[in-house]
């Protein structure tokens, strides 16, 4: 099950800056869902939003839900081995004290953008900066070369269909 067309997305850089888009677009009746990433500090925002009407908890969908765990990114919901294994041919980090391990440290964060920044972030002066947007523009520039051969594949598009399920069951029938 794919995202229905009728949907139209728009990023809008955070839950901070949601009251700014909800008020723009609710102005011409549209009906508007989140879909947002959830870490703590976020929690209380999304709370606050949903009892100032701003947004509906049940056209509010969070990451965490969709990635098992309570708190996630986007990143998350594809899934870690795959987003490892994604950021690994993005930045094409072949060597073996520059590649992040297939297995997580047992130190790392439950987000796998925050284990991937502390990852580069012990990388030696000249050796390449994580941009939180590259593996995204990676993948959409070559999805035909990552078709099926990216770790967790099968599952992440498991985890995309079961939002996109819930989202579309928001549109009235055709």
């Amino acid at each position: 099950t794919s995202l229905d067309k009728r949907w139209v997305i728009t990023p809008c850089g955070g839950i901070d800056k949601i009251g700014s888009f909800v008020a723009l677009f609710g102005g011409n009746r549209l009906d508007i869902a989140v879909f947002t990433d959830f870490r703590t500090g976020v929690k209380n925002k999304v709370k606050n939003w949903e009892s100032l009407g701003i947004l509906r908890h049940d056209r509010t969908f969070l990451a965490g839900i969709y990635a098992g765990q309570e708190e996630a990114d986007v990143e998350d919901v594809l899934g870690r081995d795959l987003y490892v294994e994604l950021v690994n041919e993005c930045y094409n980090l072949l060597k073996k004290h520059q590649r992040i391990p297939a297995s997580k440290p047992a130190n790392a964060s439950a987000m796998v953008v925050e284990e991937v920044a502390a990852h580069f972030a012990g990388f030696p002066a000249g050796s390449p900066m994580f941009d939180h947007y590259a593996p995204a523009t990676y993948l959409v520039e070559n999805a035909s070369k990552f078709r099926g051969s990216l770790p967790g594949m099968s599952d992440a598009l498991n985890r995309f269909e079961r939002l996109f399920k819930d989202l579309n069951r928001l549109l009235p029938k055709q």
